[in-house]
């Protein structure tokens, strides 16, 4: 039989390293869980930048293709509405060589048969002369919007893991 006095000095011993062996551990636990914390967040920190970075990497590109196609769009604008200009000169004046006949038709009324049959062939060849050129079709622009599945626009992206 051991002393009750002995025994509790033993357990009260056992137990303060038990309980000292179990703090210290516990400390070193949440001291590596706070640098795993403090690594996980600066990890989330460069994947948020890295996104950000390249999201803002493709909005630049689809932003400089748009400013494009819109250039493309307004040049050839241009181009059809100078070419339309130059078609409303000619059939203006073939429009308004045709009212100046009309008018002199009107004004030969008065004259003599003889003068007027010669002024009228005169006209005629005149008349016959002019070729009217067809109106062209006019200018069109179309544009077919693509509107992407989510996994094309995922794969413009890289991969995201999470343990």
């Amino acid at each position: 039989m051991t002393d009750l006095t002995k025994s509790t000095k033993k357990l009260r011993s056992e137990l303060a390293k038990d309980i000292e062996l179990k703090e210290t551990t516990s400390r070193q636990n949440v001291n590596t869980i706070e640098k795993y914390t403090k690594a996980y967040r600066e990890e989330v920190k460069a994947i948020i930048k890295t996104i950000t970075e390249e999201g803002n990497y493709w909005k630049k590109l689809i932003d400089k293709k748009v400013e494009g196609f819109v250039k493309l769009v307004q040049d050839e604008e241009q181009k059809a509405l100078h070419n339309m200009s130059a078609l409303i000169k000619v059939h203006r004046k073939d429009f308004e060589n045709c009212q100046q006949w009309q008018k002199n038709i009107k004004e030969m009324e008065s004259i003599a048969d003889v003068l007027l049959l010669k002024k009228l062939k005169k006209l005629k060849v005149d008349v016959d002369n002019i070729e009217l050129q067809q109106v062209p079709e006019r200018s069109s622009v179309s544009y077919r919007n693509k509107k992407p599945l989510g996994t094309e626009i995922d794969s413009l992206f890289g991969e995201l893991q999470f343990k």
